[in-house]
């Protein structure tokens, strides 16, 4: 990869998986000469893709092993890691070198274990955890929708799963958490809730009727209480194996972008927003 001295890259660690290929190609069509280094276990793996996408390179990176941003961080722009980063290795480096940082791997217990793990950390650039559904799509579009209320007594999500739309190991792994129980934030209080219950029926947009299950996503906590003024109670619950679009969102601050990729084919998210001595209002989206 040719670039000038003070061109700096966006490393992508996991940058040829499932989601690391969605975030590198949305980038190289929104920038076709941004600089890109594509990381990961399989230096070959990395190369390959990267060959694809033009000024790009493919190193190694093991997520596991300590100091695999520091060799690097006078070249670094910003770091987005689309892959687990089990130990923190790749967090606690990017912040220590003073560079930008994405992640949108985290689910509920990993994302607390890293916020208490950076608390004694001196943060001076931006550091973003969109672990959220679809790396924060829900979350924002629900924002959006309750800006014209003064006060919102709730928010729901439901939202239809396809069994069929990509994932990679990260979201397999995921699997092992559907029987563990969660925190979520409920009528201003955190209370412990067990995956797949409060069952409720739900009809979206296109027509389909179905129940929906509480599942455990981040979002349950950070969406209420980044909206705490507004927001008084919020639920999110999931139905699996029904065809979906979803959209993979994330911000860069320093770049003032919002980059959207699509993941598959349809969208079919219902929105229930219950403003306060309002009626309620729904919100679908398609």
């Amino acid at each position: 990869m040719k670039k000038s001295q003070d061109e700096k890259a966006v490393l992508i660690v996991g940058g040829y998986g499932i989601v690391g290929t969605q975030i590198a190609t949305i980038l190289r069509q929104r920038n076709p000469k941004m600089p890109l280094i594509i990381a990961g276990r399989d230096v070959k793996k990395a190369k390959q893709f990267a060959n694809t996408l033009g000024c790009a390179e493919g190193i190694a990176m093991d997520v596991t092993k300590i100091n695999q941003i520091s060799p690097l961080s006078g070249q670094l722009a910003a770091v987005v890691t689309a892959t687990n980063d089990p130990h923190n290795y790749i967090l606690l480096d990017t912040i220590r070198n003073h560079i930008p940082y994405v992640d949108v791997t985290r689910w509920t217990a990993r994302l607390k274990e890293a916020i208490i793990r950076i608390s004694g950390e001196k943060i001076t650039q931006p550091t973003i955890f969109s672990s959220a559904w679809m790396a924060g799509t829900a979350a924002l579009l629900a924002k959006k929708v309750s800006e014209p209320f003064s006060t919102v007594d709730t928010i729901d999500l439901d939202i239809l799963f396809s069994l069929k739309d990509k994932a990679g190991p990260n979201s397999i792994e995921f699997v092992d958490q559907l029987g563990t129980p969660y925190n979520l934030f409920d009528n201003r209080n955190i209370r412990t809730v067990k995956p797949m219950t409060e069952a409720k029926h739900v009809e979206f947009k296109s027509g389909f009727s179905t129940k929906t299950f509480r599942f455990d996503t981040p979002d349950q906590l950070t969406l209420p209480k980044f909206l705490l003024q507004k927001v008084f109670r919020r639920g999110l619950h999931m139905m699996t194996n029904t065809p979906l679009v979803f959209y993979h969102l994330w911000c860069v601050q320093d770049f003032g972008e919002l980059l959207i990729g699509l993941f598959s084919k349809n969208l079919d998210i219902h929105y229930s927003i219950t403003p306060a001595k309002v009626a309620l209002t729904k919100y679908s989206s398609r």
